[in-house]
């Protein structure tokens, strides 16, 4: 009896333990079942604020897409401009290089002319000293021949011009020529207004003196025709 009694109270006690077991073991169960509630909550709510940081992100990459779309866009035509605006650069660049040929070409041609001009000039000249020069020993030739030695110096009786100027053009342009040693300063010569003795004389070495300016060209000119005279060339 007593041993039925103590199983009675062993199973009573392990009913319990057994009853404490199952409800400490469903306690831990809804706690856990609690905090896997509480995770998932969590886990959701975070995944619902990835995929709308994902969706920001997406939308902003497409904004920067379309964006960089557009700036490519816009450098296209800036290209394209350019490209336009270069071959039209180029177009009138060439275009100003053949003016500029041309140019140079008649500037080249402008001065070879005035080079060529300017040995004509060179040789006309040189021909004119040339007849020049014969007119000066054609001159002295005619000097020699009709002035005598002893006359070239005259007097101080005879030191006058018994030869009248034309004009006051005569007169200035041989003041402007170098004095000839056959004749003397103008302010040496004495103003005669009556004939002297010695007139005569002095009409005798005018006779003999060479002609003026025009006479002496026919008389160059006939003395160049006849051959007699040839001009020195000059180099």
């Amino acid at each position: 009896m007593h041993e039925g009694e103590r199983r009675h109270d062993q199973d009573d006690i392990i009913e319990v333990e057994i009853t404490d077991i199952l409800t400490s073991t469903e306690e831990t169960i809804q706690r856990w079942q609690h905090a896997f509630r509480l995770e998932m909550m969590s886990q959701e709510e975070k995944q619902h604020e990835q995929n709308r940081q994902h969706l920001d992100r997406i939308h902003a990459l497409q904004d920067a897409l379309n964006e960089s779309k557009r700036h490519i866009s816009k450098l296209q035509r800036d290209l394209q401009d350019t490209t336009t605006k270069f071959e039209a650069f180029q177009a009138l660049t060439l275009k100003a290089q053949k003016a500029m040929e041309v140019t140079l070409r008649e500037h080249s041609q402008y001065w070879k002319a005035i080079c060529n001009d300017l040995v004509v000039e060179k040789r006309n000249m040189a021909r004119r000293l040339s007849e020049e020069r014969g007119k000066y020993h054609a001159l002295k030739e005619h000097m020699e021949m009709h002035v005598p030695a002893t006359s070239l110096e005259p007097s101080a009786d005879n030191r006058q011009d018994v030869r009248p100027r034309a004009s006051s053009s005569q007169k200035s342009s041989a003041e402007d020529r170098p004095p000839s040693p056959l004749t003397p300063p103008l302010s040496s010569q004495p103003t005669k207004t009556h004939p002297t003795p010695s007139e005569n004389t002095s009409k005798h070495i005018d006779s003999s003196m060479p002609p003026d300016p025009p006479s002496f060209r026919r008389y160059y000119l006939t003395k160049k025709s006849a051959g007699v005279i040839k001009p020195r060339s000059v180099s």
